[in-house]
């Protein structure tokens, strides 16, 4: 069996002025300050985020997994996760595209989704409950299951719990399109804070699967 994508076709594309630093080895550490976010909203269009991504064919996709340290998040809207990126449209329409992650709402950190179609403003949910995430450490899925993009939480030995469900990522006309999407990790401050004004997340792992040309998982 193929291995996942190699770290070296992984690349860091900064929003900020500040760049971040990327050696091409796991675990990393990615930061963003304020006010960096990927949102789209009436009255409000944000796409400055620093990430890590890999590109390919919408159609190759299979699976990706992050697993990040969460003890960072402090200051409202405190983010970071997957991050599943359409290219620029030439058609006048924004770009769409799929963040997971952990966010900090209501003085906790929680399981964030937010998903953007072409002609539509963000959608956003939050897992968690009153209390949020309860643990230092998250690991988060994105998976392809037929025309959707699923979101699963994943625990331990592997158990997966479903987040959120994306219906149109993998609809057979956008997959007849031909995109070139790119998919990986991402850090996001949308907030002020100068008592907190960097926001560090450790990266402890970040794996990204193809479909294999005979149409099984690549892993």
């Amino acid at each position: 069996m193929t291995p996942s994508v190699p770290i070296s076709d992984f690349t860091l594309h900064a929003g900020t002025s500040q760049t971040p630093v990327w050696t091409q080895s796991i675990p990393f550490t990615l930061t963003a300050t304020a006010v960096t976010d990927l949102w789209r909203k009436p009255g409000h269009i944000a796409h400055e985020i620093n990430s890590i991504t890999t590109s390919m064919p919408l159609s190759s996709f299979a699976r990706a997994t992050a697993t990040f340290r969460t003890e960072a998040f402090h200051t409202l809207y405190d983010q970071a996760g997957l991050v599943f990126l359409f290219p620029p449209r030439e058609d006048g329409h924004p770009e769409r595209w799929v963040k997971a992650g952990v966010e900090v709402v209501g003085g906790v950190p929680r399981v964030s989704v937010v998903a953007a179609d072409k002609a539509s403003w963000a959608d956003w949910s939050l897992a968690g409950g009153d209390e949020g995430v309860k643990k230092d450490t998250m690991t988060l899925e994105m998976v392809r299951e037929g025309p959707s993009l699923v979101m699963n939480m994943v625990g331990k030995g592997e158990e997966r719990s479903a987040v959120r469900e994306v219906a149109w990522v993998f609809e057979g006309g956008l997959v007849s399109e031909g995109p070139e999407i790119s998919v990986g990790v991402y850090v996001a401050k949308p907030t002020k804070d100068e008592g907190s004004p960097i926001l560090e997340v450790c990266f402890e792992a970040m794996k990204v699967w193809k479909i294999g040309p005979d149409g099984e998982e690549i892993v």
